[in-house]
């Protein structure tokens, strides 16, 4: 027994996947800058002459 109700989604308009990469770019570009600051972390201190405190 199947059911045949469902409907097919709409493709997606070039706006809409447009949106979607930028999107995808944006959160990779926050991921790797976030992966920088925290491996370089601890030179960025010393630079600034801070403590661990």
């Amino acid at each position: 027994m199947s059911n045949d109700n469902s409907q097919a989604t709409p493709p997606l308009s070039k706006q809409q996947l447009f949106a979607f990469f930028g999107m995808v770019v944006g959160m990779f570009m926050s991921v790797l800058d976030i992966q920088i600051v925290a491996s370089s972390l601890s030179v960025i201190a010393a630079g600034l002459a801070a403590s661990s405190d």
